[in-house]
């Protein structure tokens, strides 16, 4: 089970799902799932991290946010359905 991402606290971590995918950037035109949202933050920031990881839970994307509220309701914007993420990790402060 994952704990940390990338050096940061896992807070919420999605249930894992085809949520939508991404195109790789540098060029290359490479279509990536987005299995897992991870919201995370880094010991002694006081932002929030949400992660768009694959199914490997590689990070893809990363948008900073300023609370937890926002790093969920901008999860749930990027999710391709119309239902909220289900989470399967909560660590909420």
């Amino acid at each position: 089970m994952f704990t940390h991402i990338e050096g940061a606290k896992i807070i919420k971590l999605s249930k894992k799902k085809h949520y939508c995918t991404v195109t790789m950037k540098d060029s290359k035109r490479c279509e990536t799932p987005i299995c897992y949202w991870a919201i995370c933050k880094y010991n002694g920031d006081s932002k929030y991290y949400l992660f768009s990881c694959d199914e490997n839970m590689n990070v893809h994307d990363t948008d900073i946010c300023d609370n937890l509220d926002d790093a969920v309701n901008e999860a749930n914007i990027y999710a391709d359905d119309n239902e909220e993420i289900e989470w399967s990790i909560d660590h909420t402060e």
